[in-house]
Formats: C-alpha cells, sequence, structure tokens
C-alpha cells in the first residue's frame, strides 16, 4: 500500500455544458456520477444544487434531493456548496446546512473560503475584464461564524485558501482554538480569466507549499478552478497533497467528452505511478480524525 491519498470530485460548480456536455445537474445525474467515482477510487464529492436547465439552485431542497440520491447509493463523504457570490448575509449562506441537519441529511463538510477575493474574469483576447465589481466577500468575522455554525451542526469544515493571505488566516484561526485537527485545507488555483487566485502552474502552488506552518498539522488538497488540474498532479501527489477535480472546473476536453469517472481514473492511473493510494471514506475520516 502506499501513501494515502484522498481524491475529492468537484463535479459540477456552476459549469454549463458548452465545455463539457457531461456535467451533472439534475439529483439523479450527481447521484450516477457519485456512484461512478466512489467505485473508481473517489471518496468525496463536491456539488452545487443545480435547476434542470442547469440555472443555480439554492433552497434547500434542491440540496436535499440530490444527497437523498446520493446516501441512497454509495458511502460517499458529501461537500455542498455554500453559493459563492450568488448568495449574501451569512445566515442566508448558511440556512441549507441547518435546514438539511434538521431532515436528517447532514453534510459531511462545510466548505468555508477564508478570505476575500475579486473574482471578475479577464478577456485576454480583447484585454478588457468581463466585468468589475464581482467581490467574493468573506470577512473574518464572517468565517468565524461559519466555522461556529459548522461545529454546532456536528459537521467538518474545509477551509479554501485561493491566495497566500486566506491560507495565513486559517493558520490563525488554528492557533485561536477554532479548527478541528488535522486542518483540512484546500488550495483553489484559478485559471479562465479568473486572477483572484494563484495561477494553475507549479509556481502558482509552490508558495502555499513553501508557507505552511509545521506547527500546524493539515491534510492539504489542490483544486484549479476553471484551469487543467491533470498536469499539476505528479507534483501535487510528489509533495503529499491531495486532490481536488472535477468537470464542475474544466471540462477535460483533452480526453474526449469524459464523464467524471474517467477523470478520476486518470487521477488514479498518474497515483499509481507515485506510489499514492485513494482511500475510502472512512480512510478519510481516519486521516482527518473524525
Amino acid at each position: 500500500m502506499g501513501r494515502p491519498l484522498i481524491i475529492e470530485v468537484r463535479v459540477n460548480e456552476y459549469a454549463m455544458r458548452n465545455s463539457n456536455p457531461n456535467v451533472p445537474w439534475t439529483p439523479e445525474e450527481i447521484s450516477r456520477d457519485c456512484n461512478e467515482i466512489r467505485e473508481a477510487g473517489a471518496a468525496v464529492v463536491h456539488f452545487h444544487a443545480r435547476k434542470e436547465d442547469g440555472s443555480p439552485a439554492f433552497d434547500a431542497e434542491s440540496y436535499a434531493a440530490s444527497i437523498r440520491k446520493i446516501r441512497a447509493g454509495s458511502d460517499i463523504l458529501i461537500a455542498p456548496t455554500m453559493g459563492q457570490i450568488h448568495v449574501s448575509g451569512d445566515a442566508t449562506r448558511f440556512q441549507h446546512y441547518v435546514a438539511l441537519e434538521k431532515m436528517d441529511l447532514k453534510p459531511d463538510f462545510v466548505p468555508i473560503d477564508t478570505g476575500t477575493t475579486n473574482i471578475d474574469r479577464f478577456d485576454f483576447s480583447t484585454n478588457t475584464f468581463d466585468t468589475k465589481h464581482k467581490v467574493y466577500l468573506n470577512a473574518t468575522e464572517t468565517v468565524e461564524r461559519f466555522i461556529g455554525w459548522t461545529h454546532d451542526l456536528g459537521m467538518r469544515e474545509q477551509l479554501f485558501a485561493w491566495t497566500v493571505p486566506m491560507l495565513r488566516t486559517g493558520q490563525a484561526l488554528y492557533r485561536m482554538g477554532l479548527l478541528k485537527t488535522p486542518v483540512h485545507q484546500t488550495f483553489l488555483l484559478t485559471e479562465g480569466g479568473i486572477l483572484g487566485g494563484h495561477p494553475g502552474t507549479v509556481a502558482g502552488l509552490k508558495p502555499f507549499i513553501e508557507l505552511l506552518d509545521p506547527a500546524v498539522p493539515m491534510v492539504w488538497s489542490v483544486g484549479c478552478k476553471e484551469g487543467d488540474l491533470l498536469g499539476l498532479v505528479p507534483y501535487i501527489l510528489q509533495n503529499g497533497g491531495h486532490i481536488s477535480i472535477g468537470l464542475g472546473d474544466y471540462g477535460y476536453r483533452e480526453l474526449g467528452t469524459p464523464r467524471n469517472v474517467d477523470v478520476v481514473r486518470k487521477v488514479v492511473e498518474l497515483a499509481r505511478q507515485y506510489d499514492r493510494t485513494p482511500v475510502t471514506p472512512d480512510g478519510v475520516k481516519e486521516l482527518l480524525g473524525m
């Protein structure tokens, strides 16, 4: 057995189907993908509730419909989104987790971004921004509040850092005694014209790794919003990281018209070359002390 590897699949985000027709939207499609990716070696799924036409859905029942079907088909751990910039107000952003707990459909993880960034998209073909007002706001008091509410509901926080300042904030939260340990941390690189995160390259990832505080116990993974993560997978595996990948971030048309399971199989293939063994959901719980 090689060193353990957590594979999380970001199955849909808010991606439409122009990049890949296999992006899952409906509860049936999401649960189907979960069954397939779990069988292939993934242990965690991150999903966004969507309507049948692919538009975002933010009501608790839309999340519940997918979670019911996911749990009926597999034991994969579940991390539904908080809604990013599409929902405002702390209580409103968190309300579906509260409702899901009351429905006995409590997710396993709550993704929490530990800082603020701009997510306007820059068009390199015209050298202009498509928008100039999209601020993804996460004040420190908001982040602390989300962590407290997450613990109150018996769930585990998953911190996301788009930039080094967000990583430093997460490490400060650990020093405050606010986080479960080891810290569950994802570095989210950004491409596709989104300049609010580090680029999806080795140069973009290295500062995170170099600035890890050895006094902070951490299990870290890497994702790439709107970018191809596969080229970085060997570097991540060699440096002890875990993988957060999926059609929600990038269509992977280099593989044809893949499904999420095809991307997972590619990661597993690479993992074997670097002596990394995908873990089960129980393995994730063991690594995170859950």
